[in-house]
């Protein structure tokens, strides 16, 4: 533990803030990226997995972490 450092700037976000050029903007490429996914792994028409998709996008917008995923 010894050579093991760790330094950390408290208070600072090194977080993108804006991913596109607008919260909008993130929240419609979020969307469009996680439906592509749905598809993908479940097939059109799947409304259960849409619903869940709608849910946690919705929360992620709430806390404006579109840009984080």
């Amino acid at each position: 533990m010894e050579e093991c450092q760790l330094h950390f700037t408290f208070g600072q976000h090194l977080n993108k803030r804006r991913f596109t050029h607008s919260r909008e903007g993130d929240k419609q490429l979020l969307r469009d990226l996680a439906l592509e996914g749905m598809e993908y792994r479940y097939g059109t028409g799947n409304e259960t997995a849409r619903q869940r998709i709608d849910k946690e996008l919705h929360i992620i917008d709430l806390q404006d972490f579109n840009a984080y995923f």
